[in-house]
């Protein structure tokens, strides 16, 4: 039975095979009292906001895009598609980047017919059944053609084939005298050449075991081809709309062709030009002014004000890690940071001054930062930004390739005409 898709909300704690085991100890012991408060709290979105390591699905408390079978991994999928209803939540289980929880929040089930045919018709054509639809194609090409063969022109490549083409490695040597024809489509003519190399061209290890069964195949199999082929070079004459949508996806081709030559595959092969407009242009790729030192997430504003006090203190962040997380790995979470002014983060709610700033709620948690250093603004370095310094150099060098095109060519404009459109 189909899967359908399923929607579902996760919690993550990030553990990976390089971990120490007393971080890994960690991880499982937190997601264990996640999933204890999950059972007993009807809020999982504030759970995710709060504790998932996931922060791109935690800001959506952590709901995750709709998804089918084969997109996710295979134990998370396991885990989703096995709960039964809408609100059950799975046990803690662990994949490649660390321990979940999932909650699924709605199923859709198979779709109806009508939202399915595009998908059923996808299938059916990658299968035995379009055969019947290009057999039915190819009587078509031959009747409106006049298709004709010559069957015993067959013969003599009967008898130059012969078991080694059955394990792919059949050489017919020198075969251009052979040019009879054994069928013709249209005014075209194939002739026995034509077919050799296209046996040649198509062998491969084969389960058949008669030599004369395969040529027989394969015969039929290269007249069917010719029979598409003939008639598919003559769609664009035949259909003014396949010919001008033909049209427009050479022209396409053509432009992204073009603008790769010139623009995309440029910029990136060309390194020592993109270093030198990094170094040109190092004023655009700047750092504003930034907080550097670790950044204190609480479970409440008890534990906040205690841990708040601990820095003051002078205590170590072992020290203070260990007391307060002693019963529990979801009181305090620690973060060495390197942080710019960004609304909606802890950074863009103090002030930028060496200490220890206030007490702020951010993603459902209690968070202070002890500011040890203000960096002040500089350039970014080169191979940190290399995807960002790329395409602004593929920028530069799309408007000088238009400059140069608008320098070699005149484009005038029948302003009626454009004005017409209105």
């Amino acid at each position: 039975p189909a899967n359908g898709e399923i929607l579902v909300a996760h919690v993550l704690v990030k553990s990976s095979a390089d971990d120490s085991d007393e971080s890994k100890a960690k991880a499982q012991e937190k997601i264990q009292e996640i999933y204890k408060e999950a059972t007993n709290s009807e809020d999982f979105g504030g759970l995710a906001a709060k504790y998932s390591d996931d922060k791109a699905s935690g800001r959506n408390r952590g709901e995750l895009p709709l998804f089918g079978t084969g997109k996710m991994v295979s134990e998370f999928e396991t885990a989703a598609f096995s709960l039964k209803n809408d609100g059950d939540i799975s046990e803690p289980f662990q994949t490649q980047y660390g321990w979940h929880i999932v909650k699924r929040l709605e199923l859709k089930p198979l779709g109806t017919y009508e939202e399915v045919v595009k998908d059923i018709q996808s299938k059916v054509a990658r299968d035995v059944r379009s055969q019947v639809s290009t057999r039915s194609f190819v009587n078509k090409v031959k009747k409106d053609y006049g298709f004709k063969e010559k069957t015993k022109a067959l013969a003599p490549v009967r008898a130059l084939v012969d078991s080694t083409i059955l394990a792919g490695n059949w050489r017919p040597g020198s075969t251009e005298a052979m040019n009879a024809w054994l069928f013709k489509v249209g005014k075209t003519k194939y002739t026995q050449n034509d077919f050799v190399q296209f046996l040649r061209a198509t062998q491969g290890r084969t389960p058949e075991t008669s030599v004369d069964s395969y040529v027989t195949s394969r015969y039929h199999l290269f007249v069917d081809k010719s029979a598409v082929e003939y008639e598919d070079a003559r769609l664009e004459g035949k259909y003014e709309d396949f010919r001008l949508l033909m049209k427009e996806y050479r022209d396409g081709i053509l432009l992204f062709e073009l603008t790769d030559q010139k623009v995309w595959s440029k910029a990136v092969e060309d390194t020592a030009g993109l270093r030198a407009y990094y170094e040109g242009h190092m004023d655009d790729f700047m750092y504003t002014e930034r907080l550097k030192g670790p950044v204190y997430r609480c479970k409440d504003m008890e534990t906040a004000n205690m841990v708040r006090a601990m820095v003051l203190a002078g205590k170590s962040n072992e020290e203070i890690d260990a007391q307060v997380n002693k019963d529990t790995q979801l009181a305090l979470t620690i973060i060495s940071s390197t942080l710019e002014k960004q609304e909606g983060e802890i950074s863009g709610m103090i002030d930028f001054k060496a200490g220890v700033s206030d007490i702020h709620e951010v993603d459902g948690n209690f968070s202070f930062m002890k500011v040890e250093e203000i960096l002040p603004p500089s350039h970014k370095p080169y191979d940190k930004i290399k995807g960002l310094v790329t395409a602004a150099y593929q920028n530069k060098l799309e408007k000088e390739w238009i400059s140069e095109l608008r320098e070699k060519y005149t484009v005038e404009v029948d302003k009626d005409v454009l004005h017409s459109i209105d």
